[in-house]
């Protein structure tokens, strides 16, 4: 090739590169332009009020006026606080009563659901109808039936000789009442449906080698499909602990039944849950700046709490496409 044709080749090269480069940013800003009305509502609507939220963390504000800097006092007084600390201890014995029923009953019931069996479809619907339940009109419906006198659950036991708790109404009970209730609700949810689809994906040939091999149901249970499952047991997991601490409706309703701001939390204080409690100070109290400090010391706690535990799970839970590649 003569000089003059490589001269004309590396020309035409840098060329074309302005050109190349003109065009990749032209669909980058595209791009961009076509994902800004989900970016602006993104920043209007959740970091500017997190920031803000941030900002009153540091301050004393009624919601009246202006809000006066007032550094760490917020967090100051919220360890120093009874209630803070009772709320946190009521949300962690409601969360350890819920989080492990909640994921062992949705995947037992995904097994069921699994299952080759006449109306299956209509059974799915059943189990699910649950979740879909207007959370009121549920909490309502259960109020009557642990009403500790004329309920239809103390009726039952009295039938067979036990007499009945007080439920909603007992500081022994309300929480054990409150967590059945929120199962009632969770095991035949979207948790159920994705360990059934989770249960699906299980290949057909692990199966069918380990029955050759003579494993018995539970050992195939634990030696194949919990592994192969386990990304999903995870994030299952995950979402029920989030929920957990995050529970409010139901306390908010079986606590105020007809509306008795007072009583929240009631009885003495069983069922007052974090958010509850984050609520009650914010928009009770009107002490803005103390419930946005509840807020974002909650926001770190979950935030460090899933980070530990998505590295505690790296010895059990087992990617198929991670080891098939190692």
């Amino acid at each position: 090739m003569t000089d003059h044709a490589v001269e004309e080749r590396h020309g035409s090269q840098r060329g074309s590169r302005p050109k190349g480069l003109g065009l990749e940013r032209k669909e980058t800003l595209t791009g961009y332009f076509c994902i800004s009305p989900w970016l602006l509502g993104m920043a209007a609507f959740f970091v500017v009020p997190m920031l803000y939220s941030l900002w009153l963390s540091l301050t004393h504000y009624s919601g009246l006026g202006a809000p006066r800097f007032a550094g760490l006092a917020n967090y100051t007084r919220m360890l120093q606080n009874e209630l803070f600390w009772t709320s946190i201890s009521n949300t962690l014995i409601y969360s350890l009563m819920f989080v492990a029923p909640s994921v062992i009953g949705s995947l037992l019931c995904a097994m069921l659901l699994n299952q080759q069996i006449r109306g299956r479809t209509f059974f799915r619907s059943v189990f699910f109808l649950p979740s879909i339940t207007p959370i009121v009109a549920a909490m309502f419906l259960w109020m009557w039936i642990l009403q500790p006198k004329v309920g239809l659950f103390n009726y039952l036991l009295s039938i067979v000789g036990v007499d009945g708790p007080g439920w909603l109404g007992s500081t022994r009970w309300s929480k054990p009442a409150l967590a059945m209730i929120s199962l009632w609700g969770a095991i035949g949810g979207r948790p159920m449906l994705i360990f059934l689809a989770a249960l699906q994906g299980v290949p057909n040939e692990y199966i069918e080698a380990a029955e050759i091999d003579g494993a018995s149901a539970w050992r195939k249970f634990i030696s194949i499909t919990v592994p192969i499952i386990s990304p999903i047991v995870l994030f299952n997991t995950l979402i029920a602990g989030i929920t957990a601490l995050q529970m409010f409706e139901i306390a908010y309703i079986a606590s105020a039944p007809q509306g008795q701001q007072h009583e929240l939390g009631g009885p003495g204080r069983s069922t007052l849950s974090y958010v509850l409690n984050l609520y009650i100070r914010t928009f009770q109290d009107f002490d803005m700046g103390y419930g946005s400090a509840l807020a974002w010391f909650f926001f770190a706690v979950v935030l460090l709490a899933t980070f530990l535990f998505m590295r505690s799970s790296r010895g059990w839970v087992f990617y198929e496409s991670t080891e098939a590649h190692d």
